[in-house]
């Protein structure tokens, strides 16, 4: 799964209720009147019919016969075709490839409604509405599409939609309800419809990706230079020359390069450079690269004091955690998430595990405490295997003092911390660069991802067997 974002849908079979309550259908029935119209309508027979038992002369007769007629349409036709009426819905989607998509290649799901009914429906005109949630969220963040459709005089027809823009989560469809009314607008009867399904939009990174740094982790990207051809880079090599070729040739010279840091007690003799400090440049500690049998942890922040209630960060940063998943998986590594206090381990090339990892990804939510917790930090830290890294998605760019704590303890281990923050900041701030310049020397690795506004949720109709209306 690599370049679409990735969308799930499990449809369940029609009628069943999610709650677990039998199908409903005559007791989802309600009816609407128009009061004004019905008292008119009511004084006009009235008047008619007592001019039948004064008078009883044809045209009396033909009154009160018409304004009677009419009441009974009004009132037997909506409730004969509501009762009769049934629907089935499909979420089409198309078939996933990865959940490390963009979201400017952000899917469309299709949704199908397939009406029945058991006789010509003897109305013009039928109106639904469609509404839908992410699982536990309040009912003002629903999306609700209302539209109509025109049966003309068929048994069976079809109406499609198309959604666009979705955020992660999951969403649970509620019961479908249909609004019959008759041509003269007296009387509609609503009824719902309870197709059960629900949808799975896995996270994606956004389609701006970064901001002053790269997407995946640094062990990531070293291990896809070395699976790279050598001749990538030789023809670069070969065409300069002065300053420029020296510095790309001494890119391939053995040494410690940029991968190093100050010394720290514990770190290992083999690893120091003897040879900076015989030339009096201090003690530095060279930083070797991992191979693939070392892991990889990836930490999601969930504290809502932290995002300070910007789903949109929480979004960003499931996004990008999946996309280096799913890198990382296909290049051999082993890959743990590590996010409100649970783990879920993943097998090196296996899709299928970071398909579960992104579903887990999908359903967190923003909680009151969350990852914030520095105990939490020290334990997760504590686990990490020799030679493994920690990726830590995270907007908490301030605490900088907890952060190289936290860089020391990983690097007494042997370990390697990178941490990913996301911000809605267009410019890295001067407060963001000295916050950087001290996490960056306790031996972390920094990189600022920016968040830019996310397309709005829409929903527009789509041609279907003879359907008309509009979505909104």
């Amino acid at each position: 799964m690599s370049e679409a974002n990735a969308i799930h849908a499990d449809h369940a079979i029609r009628g069943e209720n999610p709650s677990g309550a039998a199908s409903a259908g005559k007791a989802a029935i309600c009816w609407r009147l128009r009061p004004g119209a019905w008292a008119l309508l009511g004084a006009c027979w009235t008047v008619s019919a007592a001019a039948v038992v004064l008078r009883g002369e044809a045209m009396e007769w033909f009154a009160a016969a018409a304004f009677g007629l009419l009441a009974a349409f009004c009132t037997v036709l909506p409730r004969l075709a509501a009762g009769a009426l049934d629907a089935v819905r499909a979420v089409t989607v198309p078939e996933p490839s990865g959940p490390g998509g963009h979201a400017g290649d952000r899917d469309t799901v299709l949704v199908r409604l397939t009406f029945r009914s058991r006789i010509v429906p003897p109305v013009g005109w039928i109106g639904v509405e469609e509404r839908f949630g992410k699982a536990n969220a309040d009912a003002s963040s629903a999306v609700v599409c209302r539209f109509l459709t025109l049966p003309r005089l068929r048994r069976q027809w079809t109406v499609e939609y198309r959604i666009s823009g979705l955020p992660r989560g999951h969403y649970l469809f509620e019961p479908l309800r249909l609004t019959v009314e008759d041509p003269f607008g007296l009387t509609a009867v609503e009824r719902r419809v309870f197709a059960a399904d629900r949808l799975i939009v896995m996270p994606s990174p956004p389609a701006e990706s970064e901001r002053g740094g790269r997407l995946r982790p640094a062990a990531v990207e070293r291990a896809t230079e070395r699976h790279r051809e050598p001749e990538s880079c030789l023809p670069a090599i070969r065409k300069s020359d002065g300053a420029e070729g020296r510095a790309a040739f001494a890119g391939m010279m053995p040494g410690p390069g940029t991968e190093r840091r100050p010394y720290r007690a514990g770190d290992s003799l083999r690893h120091i450079d003897w040879r900076a400090a015989a030339k009096g440049k201090g003690w530095q500690t060279r930083l070797q690269p991992p191979g693939p049998q070392d892991g990889i942890v990836l930490v999601v922040e969930t504290s809502s004091a932290l995002y300070q209630d910007d789903d949109a960060l929480l979004d960003a940063a499931a996004g990008w955690a999946v996309g280096t998943a799913d890198e990382a998986v296909r290049l051999g590594y082993r890959v743990r998430l590590a996010i409100g206090g649970s783990e879920e381990r993943l097998e090196a090339e296996d899709a299928s595990a970071v398909v579960r990892l992104a579903e887990r990804l999908a359903a967190v939510s923003q909680d009151g405490g969350g990852n914030a917790d520095s105990g939490w930090r020290d334990t997760i830290a504590t686990q990490l295997a020799r030679g493994g890294t920690l990726v830590y998605f995270t907007p908490d760019w301030q605490h900088a003092g907890g952060w190289s704590k936290l860089a020391a303890l990983i690097a007494a281990a042997g370990c390697r911390l990178e941490l990913r923050f996301v911000s809605r900041q267009h410019t890295v701030t001067f407060a963001m660069r000295e916050a950087q310049k001290r996490i960056e020397s306790g031996g972390a690795a920094v990189r600022w991802l920016y968040v830019s506004e996310r397309p709005k949720v829409r929903a527009e109709a789509a041609e279907g067997d003879g359907s008309d209306g509009r979505a909104s």
